[in-house]
């Protein structure tokens, strides 16, 4: 079984507008309502590969319930934990000319009994369970919350990692079997810039010395690289095509990784559908569809 966690999921308000500039009144083009959150952008990509992932996390109050519908509408698997007090966020993404501009705001605060009931979930996981930890970590809980979800786990449950900070380093000592941080992320962790191939490689090594089994970096446009376990470097650009939106497509590129690798075991294949993944997801006003990742993916084997 696939699980992920999402601590302080969302509905996402996407505006599509032709222009943002503050102080004017801005008609929109259109708009939508959507599910939000790293971990459940992950379960709702592995679900279109065939691969349901169950969603769990914290909500709260009516927004929450409405978010629980739309992942029920497509056929997402959930267990969330329903707090007593406070609702899920709602986010506002601002569409303008292929750029995103992201207003998020606080979630509810997560009480010690339910914190206690994740972590009591996380000891009822099975060896050969996969999970994926993905996003930040609100303010009522500890900074170190994502290693404590680790160290209650079950002996080889393979863990994927997408956070931050002080919050990714936390979990680096338990040997997660992959991280996935962005060049930024990745910069501010090593403090040092990674914008040239010789400190992008430095930086991915420094997370593999700390203790990061697999290092995917994903770096926007240009694609992504990967280091492997077995000390294996790997770069694969990214297609060329006309980008709609950029919302979950780093979500997308760890689930397709994932998806692949649980099914192949190959390092190079995995890195190169998880770059099909995020890909096709960036050329579509939502995440991907299994058929336009398979054609970037078939595409992209073609090349090499």
């Amino acid at each position: 079984m696939i699980y992920t966690v999402t601590l302080n999921p969302a509905l996402d308000y996407h505006v599509y507008a032709e222009k943002l500039r503050p102080g004017e009144v801005i008609r929109a083009r259109r708009v939508g309502l959507s599910y939000g959150g790293k971990g459940i952008n992950v379960s709702a990509l592995l679900t279109r590969l065939g691969l349901p992932a169950t969603a769990l996390g914290f909500v709260a109050g009516a927004t929450g319930e409405m978010l629980c519908r739309s992942l029920e509408q497509e056929g997402i698997p959930q267990d969330f934990i329903f707090l007593k007090k406070g609702a899920t966020r709602i986010n506002v993404k601002i569409h303008v000319n292929s750029k995103d501009t992201d207003l998020n705001a606080p979630g509810p605060e997560i009480d010690p009994s339910s914190q206690e009931e994740l972590l009591r979930r996380m000891r009822g996981l099975k060896e050969g369970d996969a999970l994926v930890l993905s996003g930040s970590i609100p303010p009522s809980l500890p900074r170190d919350f994502y290693r404590r979800l680790m160290e209650g786990l079950p002996p080889r449950v393979l863990v994927a990692v997408d956070t931050e900070g002080e919050c990714l380093r936390a979990v680096l000592p338990l040997r997660p079997f992959l991280v996935k941080p962005n060049l930024s992320e990745l910069s501010s962790l090593v403090g040092y810039s990674c914008d040239t191939p010789e400190s992008l490689i430095r930086g991915a090594r420094e997370l593999r010395d700390w203790g990061a089994q697999n290092v995917l970096v994903s770096l926007g446009g240009e694609g992504a690289l990967l280091l492997d376990a077995s000390d294996r470097l790997y770069r694969q650009d990214a297609p060329s095509g006309s980008v709609i939106q950029t919302v979950g497509c780093g979500d997308a590129m760890l689930a397709g990784f994932l998806a692949n690798w649980l099914k192949s075991g190959d390092s190079l294949e995995s890195l190169r559908y998880a770059v099909s993944c995020g890909s096709a997801s960036a050329f579509s006003e939502r995440l991907a569809e299994e058929a336009q990742i398979q054609e970037l993916y078939n595409k992209m084997a073609t090349e090499h």
